[in-house]
């Protein structure tokens, strides 16, 4: 069995398992750890307020995301 990682330059996000906060919806950033229905709508609030995020840092920006909860989902997260 040969294992061939992914370059992270060209990887569909779908297929990596990781959710895109650029592009998902309420439902898909749902599952993320501690992110429920409200806190995705603020996520999309803020994405529609001021463009797409330039970092996955830029997310700790949106109210109700602090260092904490951020840190738990910045493994499962991509542009």
């Amino acid at each position: 069995k040969i294992h061939i990682p992914l370059d992270p330059e060209q990887a569909d996000a779908r297929g990596s398992g990781l959710i895109s906060i650029n592009a998902a919806s309420a439902k898909e950033l749902e599952a993320l750890p501690g992110v429920g229905a409200v806190t995705a709508e603020k996520i999309i609030r803020y994405r529609e307020e001021h463009g797409r995020f330039s970092s996955k840092e830029e997310l700790k920006k949106v109210p109700s995301i602090g260092e904490s909860r951020y840190r738990k989902m910045a493994d499962k997260i991509t542009l």
